[in-house]
């Protein structure tokens, strides 16, 4: 790197260090790094390029809809530099919504720029698993070895009919979802 004729010394430092940060990117894959692309430009090349190949369209459907409702609004017009995880973890706590919702608009959040990422669109990834900490607990939906005991002990004691106590049976020992035991033949 040669310095411009009539440059400071403390003008010249700054600029070397331009140069390094700018050399470190490039030599890591970050060629095409604009940090001051808008959230909004990085989510419409999602949703344009990635997710119609990528993505079931009932899913790119509803990352969309999550896109619109939740994120647009708030972060949409920022700048991806100024997108830190304290920033996410503000908006986060701003939402006044379920926690079932907020995990939703996390993955679409997080796809997105893990996207941003792959594509050297952006350095870094600011969402992690600290977006969820502080979401209202909510009762575990799992069943206890007892709670099934008890259960299979009710199950034959009363009068049901015989496929119902088998997918039952077949649920609790497999732990498998309602509609792959129903999709069985």
């Amino acid at each position: 790197m040669k310095l411009p004729s009539n440059t400071t010394e403390s003008k010249g430092k700054k600029l070397a260090n331009e140069f390094a940060v700018e050399f470190e990117q490039k030599c890591r894959g970050y060629s095409t790094l604009n940090e001051n692309m808008r959230f909004s430009e990085l989510a419409d090349w999602y949703f344009s390029s990635y997710a119609p190949v990528e993505l079931k369209e009932s899913t790119t459907y509803n990352y969309k809809s999550q896109y619109d409702n939740h994120l647009a609004p708030v972060i949409g017009n920022m700048k991806l530099k100024d997108i830190t995880t304290p920033k996410i973890t503000e908006i986060k706590q701003s939402y006044k919504l379920n926690s079932n919702t907020v995990k939703k608009i996390y993955v679409v959040l997080q796809s997105i720029f893990s996207r941003g990422v792959e594509q050297g669109l952006y350095a870094i990834l600011p969402v992690n698993t600290l977006f969820f900490q502080n979401v209202t607990e909510r009762k575990s939906r799992y069943s206890t070895r007892n709670k099934a005991k008890a259960f299979l002990t009710l199950l034959e004691t009363k009068a049901w009919e015989n496929n119902s106590k088998n997918i039952i049976k077949v649920l609790l020992y497999t732990g498998m979802r309602s509609g792959e035991c129903l999709g069985l033949s």
